[in-house]
């Protein structure tokens, strides 16, 4: 498979999870015969490593091994020289069964360790001594199919039939070579052949089992028939492995389907049992790889794949991956090297085909839409959507058009093209490449599958859930498509709120929610449609997932959009549509607001640039538009890898979102492509973050991009760049308070230079963070009483005093060691606390004051001077500080709550709404953020407002005396007495003593 959009499934999403072995048929052509949704896996029994070869093989009628019996066990067991010397002396053998198991043997040994050529010679050979020999000639022309040479297997094939009809190897080749040639009704005939051999035959060794299982799978994957899967996994392959417990074979034919059908965990049991048996068997090693790169996991499939190498140089799936990873990150270069390696194994095979046309595309420009349609509509139809042959083609095109020539229906082929079309977010010829598939090839199921997910990707529900429930009827072991239509279940549960450009569908329970989102990206839709001057075609779905069906609303969320059981982001888009999990249903709070205002400016990016735009620079502008202060995190990010020369650069930023390492590697290509933008704002003007936009929009690459923006080359560009990250990293460091070093580094230090009286109190204070106060104190002692004023051994002493209640004791210690012209900022900070706590709080306020100017990027002394302004009395102050730390801290609601409150104080009520506001974009279930909202409304006069955020507030909480006592005066104002009255009255019943309401009342009229 190609470097597939990222929505893989995995079974835990799976609610029906095996827990017996399902019954086997016995017959495989049994249509009628129901499966519960699971796969089963043999267990551990059926995956047996090998004991000695000779236990391994069936004995002739008297008794004794075949004398290939050894040969074969060091084959099955990995062990291919000593095969290869055991074969080489039965070769010959005067025994013709012998000699032709050899030869055969001789050849797997060739295969399996890369020498196709070899393979080949020793089989020509073969047949020519032994030409009465049906085995031979089938393992020949299943030598020359994998190579490619697709006459000679034909007629290879045919000779073998012809001296044994049912020589099994043949009959699959014929068959293969039937689908491969577009012939897909006969292939199909071929496969079911298979089918009828074995229900007629008493099949019980293993070889054959796994030549019949492989036909049976074909005719499973072309008539989507749930039954066949079960009994080739639950009948089948374990059957063979109880013939011949070394016969991997099928340990490897389980683990494919179950990789297939997207059961990464039980599929990789498979694998694994595979290399028990045979540990150098690089076919196992190839499909973990193609495991680990359906799970994303790049890395380890590099590893397994170059595994796969040295026991194969040019194992054809291992090479596949690694073309696979270097066009996941761009690096056409070294893919078609790797591709190159490919083509001199099987130039014909659908994959490499596949492969060859997605460095076309990336190397050529794509050919327009229209062009596409055209070339895709002679494909289906060739007679009445003939080509122009006299008119210049493609290199693209060439190579569809060649391969429709000699196989008409080329689905697998098509499949990949529109999976590395997908991955490019090359939605609409994507889909026009699957709908191909699906119409010369409508048996094969993959592509419907895919044309089903992407459906859901562009946010066509209704035309997912058609595509996606007649794939399920015929496959109900499709983990991925089975997790889907989970998904899709609980979507069309959902209420949907519509506007004049969105689709918001939330669980009935987060309706408040959805509303006041509706209301925000209404708002922000005109700005950012004004500031990008693009527009989308129709209203923008953003689907709200809830805790539902025993899973969490993060896990519905995943699946919807990667499938996976974890992803680390709470909001994602894929250019068309935006999911994220419910606020109210994940741990912790989060604001919300700047999620779909992120998630937003990707759909206008995305689309705009008709998805050109790379991955970091969407990224930066949906950061940029947050507005937010630099995390903490991405400053200890950048003073670790910018002196380290370990930052990224354009070339490779976007593999810290395609394949980081790490959460550190994540957060770092985030806050390196918004600084970015930021350094070509504040570099070469504002309008060039625009300029960049029409150069992607254009499709131009990034060093082009670059030039045409900035004037200068990308390497003069990246220098500039790392200049600014050098100056923005000093910044931070004379901003920063002096980090502590780790217990361990800091003893080192100190024993290493024992007279240094610095490290010494940086060890005491380690020691002291690591909880060893006894050591703390011994060891700052020490320093104290050479340097009282060493800061560190202050500091620790001081705290060891605070943590006994000597406050005084603590401010003394302190005070020695402070120093108003050379700041200490673990010193401040301490001195301030202690001051603070003596309810000094003019002078806490002044310490803390001077810790903002000198360290702006320690929040702590934001933190100590709001709370010392709000003692002081100083509003003024109070509010700057608070504006501060609400930016800072976007789900601090005490500090929101505080400014909007403020605000109300000073009749300025329409800063109070727009604080309320953000109380609700980090917890819209606050009823304290409804009632601000509610006075807000009350001093701009706008009743109706006001009655539903009090009413909002009551819902919450039902015993709100804000809420109450705010309905009641809404409704006094608004000339609605009697709707205040029972407000009132509930109020009294409640507080008996509130004047308010008590002379509120007694002003009403009489009721009538």
């Amino acid at each position: 498979m190609l470097s597939q959009p990222v929505r893989v499934f995995l079974c835990w999403f799976v609610s029906v999870a095996a827990t017996s072995p399902l019954v086997g048929t016995g017959v495989l052509f049994a249509e009628d015969i129901s499966s519960p949704n699971t796969i089963y896996v043999p267990d551990a029994a059926s995956s047996v490593e090998a004991s000695s070869a000779v236990d391994a093989i069936t004995c002739d009628d008297d008794g004794k091994a075949p004398a290939w019996a050894t040969a074969l066990g060091q084959l099955q067991t990995g062990q291919y020289a000593e095969a290869k010397g055991s074969y080489e002396r039965l070769l010959a053998s005067e025994d013709v069964e012998t000699r032709a198991a050899s030869a055969i043997g001789l050849s797997r040994v060739a295969e399996e360790t890369g020498d196709w050529k070899m393979a080949r010679l020793l089989l020509d050979d073969a047949t020519k001594r032994d030409a009465d020999r049906p085995e031979l000639w089938g393992r020949l022309a299943e030598v020359q199919f994998l190579t490619g040479d697709h006459k000679s297997a034909r007629a290879s094939a045919e000779r073998a039939i012809a001296l044994d009809e049912n020589e099994l190897r043949s009959r699959l080749i014929l068959a293969r070579l039937l689908r491969e040639s577009g012939q897909v009704n006969d292939a199909v005939q071929g496969f079911v052949w298979f089918i009828r051999y074995y229900n007629r035959h008493d099949v019980t060794d293993a070889e054959s089992l796994v030549f019949v299982a492989e036909g049976a799978l074909e005719y499973a994957r072309a008539k989507r028939s749930s039954s066949t899967f079960d009994t080739v996994l639950n009948d089948l392959c374990p059957d063979a492995l109880k013939d011949n417990p070394q016969w991997w074979q099928a340990s490897l034919l389980s683990g494919n389907l179950l990789l297939e059908k997207y059961n990464r965990s039980e599929c990789n049991a498979e694998f694994k049992s595979v290399l028990k048996t045979n540990p150098n068997s690089a076919q196992a090693y190839a499909a973990l790889a193609q495991s680990s790169l359906q799970d994303h996991e790049f890395e380890e499939a590099r590893q397994q794949a170059e595994e796969a190498l040295k026991h194969n140089p040019v194992q054809l799936e291992a090479l596949l991956v690694l073309v696979d990873l270097e066009l996941e990150q761009d690096d056409i270069v070294n893919a078609q090297t790797r591709l190159k390696q490919a083509v001199e194994v099987n130039r014909l095979d659908q994959r490499v085909l596949a492969r060859q046309a997605a460095l076309h595309i990336l190397t050529d420009t794509l050919p327009s839409l229209p062009e596409l349609e055209l070339l895709f509509d002679h494909i289906r139809a060739p007679a009445e959507h003939p080509i122009d042959n006299t008119a210049p083609q493609s290199a693209l095109a060439k190579l569809i058009l060649e391969l429709a020539e000699r196989n008409p229906a080329p689905g697998l082929f098509l499949n990949d093209l529109g999976e590395f079309l997908e991955s490019r977010r090359k939605h609409r010829e994507a889909e026009l490449v699957y709908e191909t598939a699906v119409a010369v090839m409508p048996s094969f199921s993959t592509p419907k599958n895919n044309l089903g997910m992407l459906y859901m990707a562009t946010g066509r529900v209704a035309d997912a859930e058609r595509m996606l429930d007649e794939a399920f009827q015929k496959d109900p072991f499709h983990v991925r498509v089975s997790n889907m239509r989970k998904v899709i279940k609980v979507l069309n549960s959902y209420e949907t709120i519509r506007t004049d450009h969105f689709l918001i569908s939330v669980d009935a329970s987060d309706r408040m929610l959805g509303e006041y989102m509706a209301d925000y990206l209404e708002e922000v839709h005109a700005e950012l449609t004004a500031e990008y001057g693009f527009s989308p075609d129709d209203r923008t779905r953003f689907e709200i997932y809830a805790d539902a069906k025993g899973q969490t609303a993060h896990a519905w969320f995943s699946a919807r959009m990667v499938g996976l059981p974890w992803i680390q982001t709470i909001g994602a888009s894929t250019g068309m549509i935006v999911a994220l999990a419910s606020p109210r249903d994940v741990p912790g709070k989060f604001h919300w607001a700047r999620v779909l205002k992120h998630e937003y400016v990707h759909i206008l990016t995305l689309q705009q640039t008709e998805f050109n735009i790379p991955h970091w620079y969407t990224e930066a502008l949906a950061v940029r538009s947050e507005g937010m202060a630099m995390p903490a995190e991405w400053n200890r990010l950048l003073l670790e890898r910018v002196p380290a020369g370990t930052a990224f650069t354009l070339d490779n930023v976007n593999n810290g979102f395609r394949r980081p390492k790490g959460p550190d590697d994540w957060s770092m290509a985030y806050c390196q492509s918004r600084l970015y933008a930021r350094y070509l704002e504040e570099t070469y003007g504002s309008d060039s973050l625009p300029k960049l936009i029409d150069c992607y929009k254009r499709n131009l690459a990034t060093p082009a991009a670059i030039q045409e923006v900035t004037g200068v080359s990308v390497v003069e560009f990246e220098a500039g760049y790392l200049a600014f990250l050098k100056q923005l990293v000093a910044r931070i460091e004379q901003s920063q308070a002096q980090p502590t070093l780790d217990v361990v580094a800091a003893r080192k230090s100190h024993q290493e230079q024992p007279e240094n009286l610095a490290l010494a109190g940086r060890y005491a204070y380690a020691l002291f963070d690591e909880g060893t106060t006894n050591e703390a104190r011994k060891v700052a002692e020490g320093v104290q009483q050479k340097d009282p004023s060493e800061p560190f051994a202050a500091a620790t002493m001081a705290r060891l005093a605070m943590s006994e209640g000597e406050t005084a004791t603590a401010r003394k210690l302190l005070l020695a060691a402070h120093k108003e012209e050379q700041l200490h900022p673990v010193i401040l900070a301490l001195l301030a606390e202690v001051t603070l706590d003596a309810k000094e709080f003019v002078e806490a306020a002044r310490l803390y004051e001077l810790g903002v100017k000198t360290f702006p990027e320690e929040d702590e002394f934001l933190t100590g001077l709001s709370i010392a302004l709000l003692e002081v009395g100083d509003k003024d102050r109070l509010r700057a500080t608070l504006t501060q730390l609400a930016d800072r801290d976007t789900t601090d609601l005490g500090a929101r709550l505080k400014l909007a409150e403020l605000a109300l104080e000073r009749h300025d009520f329409a800063q109070a709404k727009a604080w309320g506001r953000e109380m609700m974009y980090v917890d819209v279930d606050d009823p304290r953020g409804h009632v601000v909202l509610g006075d807000a409304a009350m001093g701009m006069q706008d009743w109706s407002t006001a009655d539903k955020e009090y009413a909002a507030a009551l819902e919450l909480a039902p015993d709100s005396l804000p809420a109450r006592l705010g309905l009641a005066r809404s409704a006094i104002s608004s000339n609605h007495p009697e709707t205040a009255r029972p407000h009132l009255k509930q109020i009294l019943a409640d507080h008996p003593d509130h004047k308010e309401a008590q002379t509120l009342l007694d002003k009403l009229p009489d009721a009538e």
